[in-house]
């Protein structure tokens, strides 16, 4: 495979990933923390997970012909369209289709639970075609590709939430919102990231076997980039956690501020020093909200660097012999 068309199969891959985690991620969010605001990005991410779908299906077949005209030959799509690709994709637009369907319900309807449950599994649906593609697929063990499914969720929740609580944090008038959704993740995000370690762990062990497989092979150094990436990535979250959230907090509670700024102008009336006791205040509050947005848009750019590390894994790095043989 040419170089230009290497690249284009990791960036529908990037797309593909992307789409399904962040429309199954969005829509459990919207039932864990009860979004009402979040319809855009789900339209967005089953819209671009359904483009990135598509586009290494048609990918694909140029893969087979060697050149551009497999993704528009009728014959070879169909042969492609009979094989595990075709049965992947197929899963992939039931599972967004009926996410999208969802969206298109009366607002009041969509945003029950019940709807936002069946969008759920929609998602879930449409995830579970990643456990037949790539080398996890390639082993046929049923409890592999369960623990692979608890990554993808729990990945799926993590991306969920960013631009949610982005956006919040941003808004000063949102802010308290932003700090109670980003104690509420905390409280999840305790027990869902030690099994989003621990799973990719266990895979990584299945897949390689050795250790010496994970320092000599390309695959396992692939892994290794990606696992430094991830390492940056929890280190943000718990930057978030333990800096930005509480500073959030502190600049929402009432603080001495008004005291100080009533003894510094005895000559003011009350109500004046009061008045602007508290624009000092709402200004102090700005900076730890934008701080932990622009953190958050940090784990985004991690996110990204994951998703392509990963469709690099499954592109252009083979699973050594080693770790098939385990």
């Amino acid at each position: 495979m040419t170089a230009p068309w290497l690249l284009a199969t990791v960036l529908g891959q990037v797309a593909m990933y992307l789409g399904l985690l962040g429309a199954a991620g969005t829509v459990l969010c919207r039932i864990v923390f009860r979004f009402r605001d979040i319809d855009g990005l789900v339209w967005g991410f089953a819209g671009l997970g359904a483009v990135g779908c598509v586009a290494v299906f048609l990918l694909k077949a140029a893969a087979l012909t060697g050149d551009a005209s497999g993704m528009t030959d009728p014959v070879m799509l169909g042969l492609l369209w009979d094989t595990r690709a075709g049965q992947v994709i197929a899963l992939q637009m039931a599972g967004l289709a009926m996410v999208a369907g969802a969206q298109m319900l009366p607002r009041p309807m969509r945003q029950g639970r019940p709807v936002a449950i069946g969008q759920l599994g929609g998602g879930m649906l449409a995830l579970s075609s990643l456990a037949a593609i790539g080398h996890i697929a390639d082993h046929a063990q049923i409890w592999l590709s369960g623990l692979l499914m608890v990554h993808l969720m729990t990945a799926a929740f993590w991306i969920g939430v960013l631009t949610p609580l982005a956006l919040r944090a941003r808004a000063p008038e949102r802010q308290q919102e932003a700090h109670v959704v980003a104690l509420q993740f905390g409280r999840v995000a305790s027990l869902t990231v030690p099994a989003l370690i621990a799973a990719g762990v266990v895979m990584g062990i299945v897949l390689l076997g050795s250790l010496e497989v994970l320092l000599t092979s390309r695959y396992g150094q692939f892994l290794l980039v990606k696992t430094a990436v991830v390492a940056a990535l929890l280190g943000l979250a718990a930057a978030n956690k333990w800096r930005f959230v509480p500073a959030l907090l502190s600049a929402l509670e009432p603080t001495t501020v008004q005291v100080e700024a009533q003894g510094k102008a005895p000559g003011k009336a009350q109500g004046e020093a009061q008045v602007e006791a508290q624009g000092e205040a709402e200004a102090a509050a700005v900076p730890p909200g934008r701080a932990l947005a622009r953190s958050i848009w940090w784990e985004w750019l991690a996110v990204v660097v994951v998703l392509t590390l990963t469709a690099c894994l499954t592109t252009m790095a083979d699973l050594p012999m080693a770790g098939m043989a385990h």
